[in-house]
């Protein structure tokens, strides 16, 4: 097999020295050799990165030569980029008997000096000085867009970008945790920045990226190549749940996570328990993937299919187009015509799902994308693409959500109803109401959150449904307390003491907090009831401290 190494010229005078026939031994610092498998990518190291190196003396030179197919079968590539970045990791101390396989001599076959670079090809080689600076004004310009700062994180990173590092910065860090760093992001700490502004609350630096990365302390050089990446293009849902099932056995917990966290590294944060991770490993090397940290079996990582560059600067290139970046990374980046004309040639409700969601990313659309809204026939996404009228067009929102409330898809109605301006809600407060009854709403807790956004609402149109065992508990309890929010609800005490009484735990606990502010003697003697039931209950018991202070009793 042909192979290609890209040198500096300290490698190459090594190389000289035996005669052109073997590689010299690794740094402590360097435990892989990494041969490629193409030209096209050792120039892009040797006129990248060498001519920028001084231990390489600013010079690059690509190496050509021959291994034994027999011996190089041994093992696996890896692709650690873009398709053409196909790389061998061989571990240092392995290099003496990967010489020992080499056929033939070693030649040069490209030299680079400190100011060439390889050529562009098709735009897809962005690793240059150029593109860097061209990065460094993405986001300045996107800070301009954003003088108050009001896109979410700016605050926090203030579009500024921190000091770079240097390329034996990079090696040292991958020697202490053996793991190899995908060039895509190699170029932005070490040409760009070294973290700073980013999506959502922008980019850990390199050195406090481990803080982050749990488990990046626990993997050898074996796990290096011999430990897959978990979080895969392959991983099935079935895959996650029943991994996040046996991390529930505290035994297991860490041999588990190890496993689940081989391949990544956390870079950044969206906030609470939602991190931005690159990938090093696997199908989705170079990539970025979401995680929530809550590691819940039925949602497992979100792959974005964007590679670093990609995922970087489109977020800014959005700020500065005034798109919204809510969301960012999840939703498609195409512009409307490409969505629209996409949308008829797609085949599943959830495809075309996917494609109404990105539209949410406009803040102002062209007079066609409404008209394309609002000529969409499909049930199941009525309530998603009124939604979008109601954001880009509310006339029309409000002539299609009228359509669907007046007998053509009430429950599609119901599954926007709350995102139409707050003046208009009254208007529909009585035929909103008259849904609690129809069976072929399911979404009753949503209607009822409606109902509790008008300020028309009475108690008196909940109460039935509050009180009807047939109706699930989850909405029974959403009522009741949208009852507990009405200036009526008092007129229904009985209602309240039954469900105070009553089996349900969470139906006692809500109608509690619907009237324990009110001061009312009436509902002592059940306060009284619940007092001696609850006894080791902190929860319910604090709910009925406030409830007999409001009656001028001390229970704490």
């Amino acid at each position: 097999m042909i192979l290609y190494r890209p040198v500096g010229k300290r490698e190459l005078e090594l190389i000289e020295q035996s005669g052109y026939r073997a590689f010299p031994p690794r740094l402590p610092e360097q435990p892989i050799f990494y041969p490629v498998l193409n030209q096209r990518y050792a120039e892009e190291i040797a006129g990248r990165w060498n001519t920028r190196d001084a231990r390489s003396g600013y010079r690059g030179y690509v190496t050509r030569f021959e291994v034994e197919d027999r011996y190089i079968s041994r093992f696996e590539s890896h692709i650690v980029g873009a398709s053409w970045h196909e790389e061998f990791w061989i571990p240092a101390g392995e290099l003496e008997e990967f010489n020992r396989h080499i056929l033939g001599r070693i030649e040069v076959v490209k030299t680079f000096g400190p100011e060439e670079e390889p050529e562009a090809d098709g735009g897809m080689l962005r690793m240059s000085s150029d593109h860097a600076a061209h990065l460094r004004e993405v986001v300045e310009r996107a800070g301009k867009a954003d003088p108050m700062r009001r896109v979410f994180g700016a605050q926090k990173h203030q579009y500024c970008l921190n000091p770079v590092v240097s390329r034996e910065e990079v090696e040292r860090f991958e020697a202490r945790y053996n793991v190899k760093l995908p060039p895509e992001y190699v170029f932005f700490i070490t040409q760009v920045g070294n973290g700073g502004a980013g999506p959502y609350y922008g980019l850990y630096p390199l050195e406090k990226m481990a803080a982050y990365t749990e488990y990046l302390e626990v993997y050898d050089k074996e796990d290096m190549q011999g430990l897959p990446a978990f979080i895969d293009r392959r991983m099935t849902r079935e895959d996650w749940a029943a991994a996040m099932e046996r991390a529930e056995d505290d035994t297991a917990y860490d041999r588990v996570m190890k496993e689940v966290c081989a391949g990544l590294l956390v870079i950044g944060t969206q906030g609470c328990t939602y991190d931005n991770l690159l990938m090093w490993k696997g199908s989705e090397q170079g990539k970025i993937v979401y995680i929530d940290w809550n590691l819940e079996p039925e949602y497992g990582p979100f792959l974005t299919g964007m590679s670093f560059l990609d995922w970087y600067e489109s977020y800014f290139q959005e700020i500065i187009a005034g798109n919204s970046v809510t969301s960012y990374g999840y939703r498609s980046l195409k512009s409307e015509e490409e969505l629209a004309a996409l949308y008829p040639a797609v085949e599943t409700s959830e495809e075309r799902r996917q494609i109404l969601m990105g539209f949410f990313r406009f803040n102002r659309v062209e007079p066609g994308t409404v008209e394309f809204l609002a000529g969409l026939r499909d049930p199941e996404l009525d309530g998603l693409r009124t939604e979008l009228l109601f954001r880009f067009d509310p006339a029309r929102g409000f002539q299609v959500f009228e359509e669907l409330l007046g007998g053509r898809n009430p429950a599609g109605a119901v599954d926007c109803a709350r995102r139409m301006p707050d003046e208009n809600k009254d208007r529909y407060y009585s035929q909103m109401a008259g849904l609690l009854g129809r069976p072929e709403v399911r979404e009753k807790s949503r209607l009822l959150f409606f109902l509790n956004d008008c300020s028309c609402r009475r108690a008196k149109d909940l109460a039935d449904f509050a009180a009807d065992p047939k109706n699930d508990e989850e909405s029974r309890k959403t009522a009741v307390y949208v009852m507990g929010c009405c200036p009526d609800r008092m007129d229904f005490l009985p209602l309240f003491k039954a469900l105070m009484r009553g089996d349900s735990y969470w139906l006692a606990h809500t109608a509690l907090q619907a009237v324990a502010k009110s001061p009312c003697m009436e509902l002592l003697e059940t306060y009284e009831w619940m007092w001696d039931k609850y006894k080791g209950d902190k929860v319910m018991r604090s709910n009925l401290v406030i409830a007999f202070k409001n009656l001028g009793i001390n229970r704490e």
